[in-house]
């Protein structure tokens, strides 16, 4: 165990987590942070990053507590570019940008205990958060003119095809595939979208996807539209941001969305670990419905473990009310199961279930069905004009 974390355990009970302070420096100093407890009772004021890990043997050294640790490279860029876009030597007050909630530093990674608790609380942390920072990577396929585009906020016929291919790019980065953005994207107060060295507002990002809507419901008045703007809005970035505006203008925000659906729309979503394809999702699903099916974050369970845990939630929620097969064939995949894998014969003869065909949206209407009726409460919700977050 790092030094660190034993100077500082956590008491999940309190609702405690540990912050990071951001010492300043210049671009060639080394990265350096303190740590200090702090419950989320108490309304601390910290920016919660959004990234992604990265290639597991690129790693940076840091200064953690005076002590050395180490990170992955991916983040050690993030920090890098945070600290020049927000901090400057011998600042003494910088409010949130100074402090930070990252879960690769904050949770001691390899106490299993510890990850099930912080982990079932990063609904509340991201949510709390004064701000959430989403780090997209260095600047690659022209992204400094996308930054610049999305800044600007312009309107369709302002857009080039070399503004619409650098802006397409960056909407397909592997970022906006991660399971785990939904919630870190969805439940965020403020959002700064940070990109090499440029940055934008979550508004921004907005602004841009309510524009190719536009453009897209113009079409028989004005003709063909830029051909990137089709691929723009059925992007993984776009995606992202109809679940965003529509958890922030639906009163589903307040109790959650049915966790069945919830499985069935975002379980092809990249993970590291594949039970973070369940576990990703709790923050978004309805608790009472969580608490009837009794499932929580457990990393101590493997993923033939919770395989068999969520199809009897589901039962002992749903009854005969949701399809079985369908989504028993979905988690299975989700999982990192073949389908039909002898490893998980028991748990379809528990259910009753034959020989699992892999799902197709394009013959299986009954999955198209319940796919569309995530989609359609999105869409609808991102239709209305209220105002939304950053």
């Amino acid at each position: 165990m790092a030094p660190v974390y034993e100077a500082n355990p956590l008491d999940s009970a309190c609702g405690e987590i540990r912050l990071l302070r951001l010492l300043p420096g210049s671009r060639n100093d080394q990265i350096s942070l303190t740590v200090r407890i702090q419950s989320l009772q108490d309304n601390p004021s910290y920016t919660a990053a959004s990234y992604m890990w990265g290639v597991e043997n690129a790693t940076r050294d840091i200064i953690l507590d005076g002590e050395p640790f180490v990170i992955r490279e991916n983040l050690w860029l993030f920090l890098l570019e945070f600290r020049a876009k927000n901090m400057f030597p011998d600042s003494e007050t910088q409010g949130c940008k100074d402090t930070l909630w990252i879960d690769a530093i904050c949770i001691n990674q390899g106490n299993i205990e510890e990850r099930n608790q912080q982990v079932a609380m990063m609904g509340e942390i991201y949510s709390q958060a004064e701000e959430v920072a989403v780090w997209l990577g260095l600047s690659a396929d022209h992204s400094p003119l996308a930054m610049q585009s999305f800044s600007s906020r312009r309107t369709r016929e302002e857009w080039n095809p070399e503004e619409g291919q650098a802006m397409l790019s960056l909407f397909h980065r592997t970022y906006w595939k991660r399971v785990w953005i939904v919630q870190e994207f969805v439940l965020a107060q403020r959002l700064t979208i940070y990109c090499g060295t440029s940055n934008v507002s979550g508004r921004d990002l907005v602004s841009v996807v309510r524009t190719t809507e536009a453009i897209l419901k113009r079409k028989p008045l004005i003709g063909n539209p830029p051909p990137f703007a089709q691929e723009m809005w059925e992007s993984p970035a776009a995606d992202v941001v109809r679940r965003r505006v529509f958890w922030q203008k639906s009163s589903r925000a307040e109790k959650g969305l049915d966790f069945s659906l919830l499985l069935g729309n975002l379980m092809h979503m990249q993970a590291s670990d594949v039970r973070d394809r369940v576990y990703a999702l709790l923050s978004l699903g309805r608790k009472d419905e969580l608490h009837r099916m009794l499932l929580s974050v457990d990393y101590s369970k493997s993923p033939m473990e919770l395989y068999s845990q969520v199809l009897r939630g589901l039962r002992r929620l749903k009854g005969q009310n949701v399809d079985f097969e369908e989504l028993a064939a979905q988690l299975q995949l989700a999982l990192g199961f073949e389908l039909n894998d002898p490893r998980v014969k028991h748990v379809m003869e528990e259910f009753g279930l034959g020989a699992l065909r892999e799902p197709d949206p394009h013959k299986d209407m009954r999955r198209i069905a319940r796919s569309n009726a995530l989609k359609r409460q999105m869409m609808e919700g991102f239709m209305r004009r209220s105002p939304v977050s950053q």
